[in-house]
């Protein structure tokens, strides 16, 4: 343990560095969104624009697919790869990694598509852990990983106390003193140099504070943890499955890589709406009641937009995505609740805000991180812990019920079986 404390300032640096590197990540990240969205807004009705718009994408596309193609450690999410480095099964080059997969991420993140931010953030974090890990040979290696990573989820959320959690149910798969305390300040070092650098908001800024749902009322959670882990399912199945039909396209890689670059520009196009990860959604219901025809139709969308761009191996995360999708379900269930006249107008917009833990919880399967997550992504101004918690619970239950592998473990399994050779020992 005396070893450990004198280690600790190491962290402390290694945080300081994964804070800046991961705040300049999401700012290179808006910029380029900034540019596609303004461009995307001066497609309407014009022909000219909207093929320009296309070729921007399919530009993006090809820089994206050369990067790849010579750095096969930078396809994907990246959270499966981290976890095969703390495994000790892959050995990755990442002074060569971190710089193609920051390049990559930003590009595809910002052209549009719809991936989120945070699983490209957890592999830079943990790539900036395994460089810096090579300055001492003392420590183990992967507690500078881990930790790292955890902290890269941190920076990306804005949410410090839910990243700790998840380093070590998704990360380190274990609890003990070196993996807590490593965590904790590799963490709150990257936390605070973000926040002071780039500013410190949470990732949901203005959302009021609503009452808590009453013990009486909490039926209608529970039937939410339901639909939630149902929905779970599904997208385990339909994301991760896309995988397996990629493989089976008789078409050269490029033209495969390429085409969820064109088929989102021009569902974009159709509607600007799908724009991105999907976090604008989010606050669908601040800005009046959509439809359930379009509500039912978004949430397809976006599922079938991911896949598409997920399964293909983009480089960019789920998490965003998969959160923003299970608001719209909770919109979904809370307008037909509220056109049935069991819950007033206001009360959607709670209950698509408890949806997103379930959803979460169903897919990843770290209930807990799940809940604190909401709670940080809002300041705190939504604070139902005790709602939160039942829908986890639930959308929990039902995902192991129907045996629903957790998402980052069947990515990772897979990728052990079928793109170890990637990787050199």
């Amino acid at each position: 343990m005396e070893k450990l404390y004198k280690k600790l300032y190491l962290f402390v640096i290694l945080g300081i560095f994964v804070g800046l590197l991961i705040g300049i990540f999401k700012k290179a990240i808006g910029l380029v969104a900034s540019f596609m969205e303004e461009f995307l807004s001066k497609t309407s009705g014009n022909l000219t624009n909207s093929f320009l718009f296309i070729l921007f994408l399919i530009l993006i596309g090809i820089i994206t697919f050369y990067i790849l193609k010579k750095d096969k450690d930078t396809k994907g999410s990246g959270i499966p790869v981290i976890m095969g480095m703390m495994d000790g099964e892959f050995e990755v080059n990442s002074k060569k990694t971190i710089i193609n997969k920051f390049i990559a991420s930003f590009l595809t993140i910002g052209s549009g598509l719809t991936v989120g931010r945070e699983g490209p953030s957890v592999q830079l974090g943990g790539l900036a852990g395994d460089i810096v890990a090579g300055f001492d040979q003392t420590f183990e290696r992967k507690y500078f990983i881990g930790s790292a990573a955890a902290a890269g989820f941190a920076v990306a959320f804005n949410a410090p106390v839910a990243a700790i959690i998840f380093g070590v149910e998704e990360v380190f798969r274990k609890h003990d003193v070196k993996t807590f305390l490593t965590s904790a300040t590799t963490t709150i070092a990257a936390t605070i140099t973000s926040g002071l650098i780039f500013g410190d908001f949470p990732s949901l800024i203005e959302i009021p504070v609503f009452d808590n749902v009453s013990q009486a009322r909490l039926w209608i959670i529970l039937i939410l943890g339901i639909v939630t882990g149902l929905s779970g399912v599904l997208f385990n199945k339909l994301v991760i499955g896309a995988k397996s039909v990629y493989k089976k396209i008789p078409l050269p890689d490029l033209v495969k890589y390429l085409a969820p670059f064109v088929i989102t520009g021009l569902a974009l196009l159709v509607d600007p709406r799908l724009f991105g990860s999907g976090e604008e959604l989010i606050y669908l219901p601040a800005g009046g009641g959509e439809s359930l025809a379009t509500l039912i139709y978004m949430y397809f969308a976006k599922i079938l937009l991911l896949s598409l761009a997920f399964g293909m191996g983009l480089s960019g995360g789920s998490l965003v995505p998969l959160l923003a999708i299970g608001a719209i379900l909770g919109n979904i269930y809370a307008t037909a609740l509220f056109d049935m006249g069991l819950i007033p107008a206001e009360r959607i917009f709670a209950i698509s805000l408890i949806a997103m833990a379930g959803h979460f919880s169903a897919i990843v399967r770290t209930p807990i991180a799940a809940i604190i997550l909401i709670v940080e992504m809002t300041g705190g101004a939504f604070s139902n812990i005790l709602g939160l918690a039942l829908v986890s619970f639930i959308a929990y239950l039902v995902a192991e019920i129907f045996k629903s592998k957790p998402f980052y473990e069947d990515l990772y399994e897979r990728l052990l079986k079928t793109e170890k050779s990637y990787f050199k020992h």
